[in-house]
């Protein structure tokens, strides 16, 4: 190996021997001065043989141990370079471990070096409390800027990030300053998007109460509108049963009004019974079903839309309605008719002709008929002629009926007997006495008049009344 040697190398050399250092000590200062090992051992020995020192090395062999010097000098720098390197190690491991950064974050105090520790070390166990200092510091720029932004939300945000924060009130006014001056064209709106969506915005606001109270007027207008269009009685009526207080209430009402006096007038002069009731039906609960009703009694009324309808049923109504009727007599005359003429139609048995008590009498202006009820059921009699009636006999009961004289349709039924067939004939009665006497033969199910009563003179059963 070459190397050049200078002249300060020789000097040094020199001194380390004037000083009586030691050879190993003297080889290893000029080793560490940049000289191997081999150019400091040959300026050593040119030294110490009395030769001048050469400048320029020479190709050396030499095959030496290392003397004791040599071997301290060699672990003195061995425990420096290590010691170097654990103090290295410790600083890298001191400088990736985030608890001293956070130590500096503190000691700087500022938002830079807690936004620079968060951003680095965003899993540290430091890292929350770094991002509440963070909060603290930059409370005020949000505060401020929430403030000027004039908006809501930005408040909202900073009561958000703040619970707790120094100027909480301040926001909360200004909130409350916004919605009250947000109201003053809100409160003109009948938009129900934009009520809807200022309740939302200020919730929490003093004039949400005034705000709820709007949506109800536009929503109940909307619903207004909305009825008066369908034109329905049930809707209208609906609207005014649920909204009591609304603005709109004389306006359905006199919608209503009007839409009855519509609907009345296209039936008030209907004689259609089946028409009427079903425009009672339809309206039930209105006064529309009222008017209805009270002219279908007018009609029940009317003697000449009765004799129209002529049935029981129809008179039998005039009666219910109106039981003083001065029709009376001749309602229940024409029940009476249409009652034996049902029973006609029902091919009814034959009934034979009353039987005559004694000749004619001048003393008698009716014919007198005794009626004699042995059927053992409750009997009805009815007489259709000049004058009509209807007699109801219990069992074994006797009657006497005064008939004007004429001809007359006579039906006889046990209606409450089964199987038992009604009986019907026409008879003629003078001024005279007559006798009946009904009762059920087995198996024939006809009046009996085999064995009439005898014949009387009628002079003298008068003369015996009196």
């Amino acid at each position: 190996m070459s190397h050049t040697i200078e002249k300060a190398d020789v000097e040094v050399a020199q001194v380390l021997l004037q000083a009586r250092r030691a050879e190993a000590d003297i080889v290893a200062a000029l080793v560490y001065r940049g000289l191997d090992r081999a150019a400091a051992v040959q300026v050593l020995h040119s030294l110490t043989s009395g030769r001048s020192p050469v400048t320029v090395a020479q190709p050396l062999t030499l095959s030496l141990s290392p003397s004791h010097g040599e071997r301290v000098v060699s672990r003195r720098v061995l425990t420096l370079v290590v010691g170097a390197l654990v103090v290295m190690v410790f600083l890298l491991l001191v400088w990736l471990h985030p608890w001293p950064k956070y130590q500096l974050a503190l000691w700087r105090d500022n938002e830079p070096a807690y936004a620079r520790f968060v951003e680095r070390h965003p899993d540290s166990k430091w890292t929350a409390a770094a991002n509440e200092k963070l909060r603290k510091l930059r409370e005020e720029p949000v505060w401020t800027a929430s403030l000027n932004s004039g908006e809501v939300q930005p408040l909202r945000d900073y009561l958000g990030t703040y619970p707790d924060g120094k100027h909480l009130a301040e926001a909360r006014a200004a909130i409350e300053e916004l919605a009250q001056s947000q109201w003053l064209t809100v409160s003109q709106s009948s938009s129900e998007e934009e009520i809807r969506a200022f309740l939302r915005e200020f919730a929490d606001t003093k004039v949400v109460l005034d705000a709820r109270h709007r949506l109800q007027e536009v929503l109940a207008e909307k619903e207004w509108l909305s009825v008066r269009r369908s034109g329905q009685i049930a809707r209208l009526r609906d609207f005014i049963a649920q909204n009591p207080d609304s603005r709109f209430l004389q306006d359905a009402r006199a919608e209503l009004d009007r839409l009855y006096q519509e609907k009345w007038k296209a039936v008030a002069s209907s004689e259609s019974e089946q028409q009427l009731r079903a425009f009672s039906r339809e309206f039930a609960g209105t006064p529309l079903k009222e008017l209805a009703d009270r002219r279908i009694a007018e009609l029940y009324y009317d003697l000449n839309w009765l004799a129209g309808k002529n049935s029981i049923a129809a008179y039998q109504r005039h009666l219910a309605l109106y039981p003083a009727s001065p029709h009376r007599a001749q309602i229940e005359k024409r029940i009476i008719d249409l009652e034996v003429a049902d029973i006609l139609a029902s091919n009814p048995g034959q009934l034979p002709p009353s039987v005559l008590m004694g000749p004619a009498s001048s003393a008698l202006s009716l014919a007198e008929v005794t009626i004699q009820n042995d059927t053992g059921y409750e009997l009805t009699l009815r007489y259709s002629g000049a004058e009509s009636r209807k007699l109801v006999l219990g069992v074994n009961a006797k009657q006497t009926v005064h008939l004007p004289p004429g001809s007359y349709t006579v039906t006889a039924s046990a209606d409450k007997a089964r199987n038992v067939q009604s009986f019907a004939g026409r008879k003629t009665f003078e001024a005279n006495i007559y006798t009946d006497r009904y009762y059920i033969r087995s198996g024939l199910d006809l009046p009996d008049f085999r064995q009439p009563l005898p014949r009387l003179n009628v002079d003298d059963l008068l003369r015996r009344r009196r």
